[in-house]
């Protein structure tokens, strides 16, 4: 199964999220009063790499402030390349555990207040 498959299937459980395919990416957004797009969740890009907005102080006690611009990370758990100054995570080929994990961190930073669908 395709990653933005995985994601979707995984997303079916939340509410207000509005997709949109935009910039060579499938873009998942948090869309609570209708706006066009809403505040971005996660996206998938390449077919397989899953970005997300992570936990801000989990991100920032495991790799500490990260200056704007473009970084090279290893791994196929790494901080965004391009947007790790805004705390995003990349997952190259992430599981269904790795996926689910990954989204309710991500809703939970955008969202903190709506009820976990889980």
């Amino acid at each position: 199964m395709e990653t933005a498959d995985r994601i979707r299937r995984i997303l079916r459980d939340y509410p207000h999220i509005n997709e949109v395919e935009t910039w060579g990416e499938t873009a998942f957004f948090y869309n609570p009063d209708g706006k066009p797009r809403g505040t971005y969740l996660c996206t998938v890009k390449y077919g397989n790499h899953f970005n997300y907005a992570s936990d801000k102080q989990g991100f920032l006690q495991k790799y500490g402030k990260i200056a704007r611009g473009t970084h090279q990370f290893d791994g196929r758990v790494k901080p965004h390349e391009h947007y790790a100054w805004m705390q995003w995570m990349t997952i190259i080929d992430p599981t269904n555990a790795e996926a689910r994990a990954a989204i309710k961190e991500a809703f939970a930073r955008i969202a903190p207040n709506a009820p976990d669908p889980r």
